[in-house]
């Protein structure tokens, strides 16, 4: 009882996490159009880095990248740069909204995961002090994903199919030391 309780617990709590993380990613940049470099703004550039907040930017053409931004100890956000990370956005991915098209792995936050919409593609990207580099972009074994979910070395991805004539499916996956995604053998559905 206690287990499947504890499970349930961890799944809410993971879902608001997810949730939280999607309503930061659509609203950071907007803050940063309207903050700019305003005087308020740079008042806080004494103040520490306490954290870190992660944007993908969905870009449609180029490359896909995400933005960081230092979280400041009175929770005020510094633009930190951009990093490319290959592959491609969609707007028909994006436009009834997700959740989990990047996530952070919990060990440490060591590793970013991002969906590439449009190319159908995974971006991993390696994470150190607020710093990215990509470790690589792999098939999502579907089309169209929108969603990611991480666990003990597993990493699970929805393709949606966005209208293709395709099927959706959630296709599992491997990733090794590395960073790099080995498919499960049976674990499309």
């Amino acid at each position: 009882m206690a287990t499947t309780h504890r499970n349930t617990t961890d799944r809410r709590s993971h879902s608001r996490l997810l949730v939280t993380c999607v309503l930061i990613a659509m609203l950071v940049p907007a803050l940063a159009l309207l903050l700019g470099s305003s005087s308020h703004a740079s008042a806080h550039a004494t103040n520490y880095v306490d954290g870190y907040v992660y944007v993908l930017n969905n870009d449609l053409s180029g490359s896909n990248s995400i933005t960081v931004f230092n979280r400041r100890e009175d929770g005020s956000l510094k633009l930190a740069g951009t990093t490319s990370i290959g592959g491609l956005g969609s707007l028909t991915a994006f436009a009834d909204g997700t959740q989990g098209s990047l996530i952070l792995t919990h060990d440490e936050g060591s590793r970013l995961f991002a969906v590439d919409a449009g190319s159908n593609q995974i971006s991993v990207v390696n994470v150190h002090n607020g710093h990215l580099s990509l470790v690589g972009t792999f098939s999502s074994g579907g089309t169209g994903p929108v969603s990611l979910t991480y666990r003990d070395g597993l990493l699970y991805v929805l393709n949606a199919a966005n209208g293709s004539t395709e099927t959706a499916n959630v296709t599992g996956f491997h990733v090794d030391d590395n960073g790099k995604l080995h498919p499960i053998s049976g674990a499309t559905r």
